[in-house]
């Protein structure tokens, strides 16, 4: 539901705007989807630091995010994966075409690294 803010002197302000979820249909999740995507011939690897970005060029968009139980605790754990998908989020409308993209985590990232991914995918 959107909210109506109003300004002082009480005139309606802007509403809040909620940024777009990516759809269930983007996500891979099955095991057997993801070995078939890493044992694909057009695999493209990038590394951003601790980040490691596979794509591959695709009929429609996919995304999957890997990342290891040793980055302790679970709130670090998801605050990762939730700036991941920011990122891929804002480039996906730049990218001219489909993507399947799959990013492994192996230690906490810094912003710099975001950045990095960013341009990865810009760079494809």
């Amino acid at each position: 539901m959107v909210e109506k803010r109003y300004l002082p002197g009480g005139a309606p302000g802007a509403a809040k705007h909620y940024p777009p979820n990516i759809r269930k249909t983007e996500r891979i999740a099955k095991h057997k989807d993801l070995s078939s995507l890493f044992n694909n011939n057009q695999l493209l690897k990038k590394i951003c630091g601790p980040i490691i970005v596979n794509i591959i060029p695709s009929d429609n968009w996919g995304l999957a995010i890997l990342i290891r139980k040793k980055i302790e605790p679970a709130v670090v754990r998801n605050r990762i994966k939730r700036k991941i998908r920011e990122v891929y989020r804002r480039t996906k409308p730049r990218l001219q075409a489909p993507l399947k993209v799959i990013f492994t985590v192996h230690d906490c990232p810094s912003e710099k690294d975001y950045i990095c991914v960013s341009e990865a995918l810009l760079s494809t």
